[in-house]
């Protein structure tokens, strides 16, 4: 009886430890499904009051300005990223920053609250890290499936939930540089939570007013 009551016990703690881990994996998916909602919804909003005495339509108006306001992408992205559980002052994150178990996005041009999002337990970290245009450096024609007009920016989001310290200058080499997500879940295998990669696409405002060359592609 004694063995069998020693088996049956441990049977059921790997039962627990499973599910648990499942429901905390699940519950880090469902703050991935509200940032990609989110975003998703960011991107598509319209950033211009379109003139109804003018009777220009959406897309006229967007292209005269567009989602991406001109300067540097460190200080231009579509949203900042803060450490959402500093309320006074939040600490704006670098692409280097560790994770956090709060981060909260805002506007860079009136830093309103996008919304704000909470790791399942205070041992789990959420890194969320942003890439612009994947495609920029490639020569596309017209016709093949990753071509895009020139008024376009995609954003890659990579959105790494994890437990313990991750040394994020190993799988990202430099600012705007694709993160190596297949070598951090290989190294970094047991502290790995949950993972998720999307793209937003959204106007480009220097292009749409003709400041950057590319032939009306890129």
């Amino acid at each position: 009886m004694t063995v069998i009551t020693t088996v049956l016990t441990a049977a059921a703690g790997r039962v627990f430890t499973i599910r648990n881990s499942q429901e905390t994996k699940i519950k880090c998916q469902v703050v991935a499904n509200r940032l990609y909602a989110d975003l998703n919804t960011l991107s598509n909003e319209s950033l211009v009051n379109v003139k109804s005495s003018n009777m220009k339509s959406d897309a006229q108006a967007l292209g005269e300005s567009g989602k991406y306001s001109r300067g540097g992408w460190a200080d231009n992205q579509m949203v900042k990223l803060l450490d959402g559980s500093v309320i006074t002052n939040p600490k704006t994150l670098t692409y280097l920053s560790p994770g956090v178990e709060q981060l909260k996005l805002v506007r860079p041009k009136d830093s309103s609250e996008v919304n704000t999002y909470e790791t399942p337990t205070e041992k789990i970290k959420l890194k969320v890290y942003l890439v612009k245009n994947k495609h920029e450096n490639q020569v596309l024609k017209q016709g093949e499936t990753n071509f895009r007009d020139s008024f376009s920016i995609q954003s890659t989001v990579y959105v790494v939930f994890y437990k313990g310290l991750i040394n994020w200058s190993t799988y990202i080499p430099e600012e705007n540089a694709p993160m190596k997500l297949a070598e951090v879940k290989k190294d970094m295998s047991d502290e790995i939570v949950y993972t998720r990669v999307f793209d937003v696409t959204y106007r480009d405002d220097a292009k749409s007013a003709g400041e950057v060359a590319g032939n009306g592609k890129w």
